[in-house]
């Protein structure tokens, strides 16, 4: 690839990066609104728990799980096309 090539293709990367702020509300608010549901069924049936703040707990930590992995999966990407684009244009300067 050339170095124009790499270029946009980090920018294309770039604006994924951008849409990927949607996917983080869906990754946060999805199992919100299981975990209330949950909470609400579960409430009704024993009152001895709190289940809302289990499942709350629960909900949060696997939301920060799914975003670690995709910020190190979208990192990985990345650094890679970085790498591309300065061995490409170290290969243009020699020339």
């Amino acid at each position: 690839m050339n170095l124009k090539e790499l270029e946009q293709k980090r920018d294309a990367f770039t604006t994924r990066i951008f849409w990927l702020m949607f996917e983080m509300i869906f990754i946060f608010g999805i199992p919100a609104v299981i975990t209330v549901y949950l909470a609400k069924k579960l409430s009704t049936t024993n009152t001895d728990m709190n289940w809302s703040a289990i499942f709350l707990f629960v909900s949060f930590v696997l939301s920060w799980f799914i975003v670690g992995m995709k910020y190190k999966k979208q990192t990985k990407i990345l650094n890679d096309l970085n790498e591309q684009i300065k061995v490409a244009r170290e290969l243009e300067a020699k020339k």
